[in-house]
């Protein structure tokens, strides 16, 4: 943490703690080789079991996912061609869950991925104090982002939270139009 302008600017920054430069420009002490040894190995394991773990898993699980519902698929469509039916709204149903996961999973993987490899690049490789700085908020606002995209996304994919969601608003701005309340609280 610095201080300019009299005091009235604060301005405070992380740097990886095993670099000497910047232990030099802020007179701090640099820690003991255990300690960093410790700071670099947990970095690396909570990059890998916190992020590029889960993205994976997630990724594989899905492809499994996509798999099963697939043959399951194409198992009843040879089904019902025998039995001179249609599809089934069961198989309609299934590719719309397939369209939601997809998306979920896409978002999930690129939201959480670049963190994750921002972490392990910078375990490995110093990079410029200016790029240091600036990708960090970057991926994290990364992070939030997906976050907020899977509640939006599993909600938004769902036809029947569509249909209250629209009820709901024309509730809520019915008191600006009384009729349309009315006739909407009646059905």
């Amino acid at each position: 943490m610095r201080e300019f302008c009299n005091e009235t600017l604060v301005r405070v920054s992380c740097f990886p703690a095993g670099l000497e430069y910047f232990h030099k420009i802020y007179r701090i002490p640099l820690p003991s080789e255990a300690r960093l040894s410790f700071i670099h190995y947990a970095t690396v394991l909570n990059t890998i079991f916190a992020v590029l773990g889960p993205v994976v898993a997630v990724a594989v699980l899905n492809v499994a996912l996509l798999r099963l519902i697939k043959n399951r698929n194409s198992q009843e469509l040879l089904a019902n061609c025998h039995q001179h039916k249609g599809p089934s709204a069961q198989i309609e149903q299934e590719r719309r869950m397939t369209r939601t996961v997809m998306a979920i999973v896409t978002c999930f993987t690129v939201t959480q991925a670049p963190s994750a490899l921002f972490a392990l690049l910078r375990s490995y490789i110093l990079l410029p104090p200016r790029v240091a700085d600036i990708v960090p908020p970057i991926t994290n606002n990364l992070v939030l982002i997906g976050k907020m995209c899977n509640v939006v996304l599993f909600c938004m994919t769902s036809s029947i939270f569509r249909r209250r969601l629209l009820l709901s608003l024309r509730l809520w701005t019915g008191g600006i139009f009384g009729k349309e309340r009315r006739k909407t609280l009646l059905r």
